[in-house]
């Protein structure tokens, strides 16, 4: 890979006023199913059936609250989180490279080559919209109001740092954000 092209993509990803520079802070607790909204449970229960195997979390990302529902189902691997009061944040569910559509999996190639000591560590797709939507979405039938993007973390050098960095990539495969993660230990988070 070219240093012009390193540089280049550097000062774009610097100067783009819609991408975040900003760490990534993210703690979990695990939690008993019991402590978890009401509200929150009963759409999981609604939308994927009785699943006992459901773990719930109470995390704090970059001083925000949430509670995380993490499950498998259908032999994918769910992640749904929810406000503290039980609200419908976004769906996330694993994927690998080749799961993603053809145009958008090139477009990341693309960006991960430009990336020195890159390493791919986990892609989820999000889907963010209405309750009723994101049901629609995972009976495989998509509407407009629900948001598709792509989360990645991934391990590289970026902004002369080796870390690992979590970038959100549009439906098209565009970069939209990024961020360096910092794992913190567990403490009381009080919920």
């Amino acid at each position: 890979m070219g240093t012009k092209l390193f540089f280049s993509l550097v000062l774009l990803l610097a100067a783009s006023s819609v991408l975040e520079g900003q760490d990534k802070q993210e703690q979990e607790l695990r939690i008993a199913s019991e402590a978890a909204p009401k509200a929150a449970r009963a759409w999981l229960s609604l939308v994927f059936g009785d699943n006992n195997r459901i773990k719930w979390y109470a995390e704090t990302t970059s001083g925000r609250q949430s509670i995380e529902a993490k499950f498998k189902h259908q032999r994918r691997h769910f992640s749904v989180e929810f406000s503290p009061t039980g609200e419908l944040e976004d769906v996330e569910s694993v994927l690998k490279l080749r799961q993603i559509p053809d145009s958008t999996r090139r477009q990341l190639i693309y960006t991960f080559k430009t990336l020195p000591k890159f390493k791919l560590n986990r892609i989820q797709e999000q889907w963010q919209g209405s309750t009723e939507g994101i049901r629609s979405a995972l009976q495989g039938r998509f509407s407009r109001e629900v948001l598709v993007q792509y989360e990645i973390e991934f391990s590289a050098k970026m902004k002369g740092i080796y870390g690992i960095w979590e970038g959100t990539f549009s439906k098209n495969g565009e970069l939209l954000t990024y961020r360096q993660i910092v794992l913190r230990p567990t403490t009381n988070l009080n919920y």
